[in-house]
């Protein structure tokens, strides 16, 4: 791979082997985020959302959240 002027996500994707180029940890945080609960009102559900995306650098999770956001009921 060339790596001048590279994204460095993928970098550590097709360089170093990482399985994605965010952490683990927060991977799954925020997919956890995302998982939908029944038991998480529309407004909580928002709440959370909006205080992880304040959280979470652009890109692709930055991205999946402002979606979810953009869907959940007004």
């Amino acid at each position: 791979m060339k790596t001048f002027a590279a994204d460095p996500s993928d970098i550590m994707v097709h360089v170093f082997g990482a399985p994605q180029a965010a952490g683990a940890q927060s991977v799954k945080t925020i997919q956890d985020a995302l998982q939908e609960t029944p038991s998480q009102s529309p407004p909580d559900r928002r709440e959370v959302l909006s205080r992880l995306r304040d959280q979470v650098a652009p890109g692709y999770w930055s991205y999946r959240i402002r979606r979810e956001l953009e869907n959940l009921p007004a």
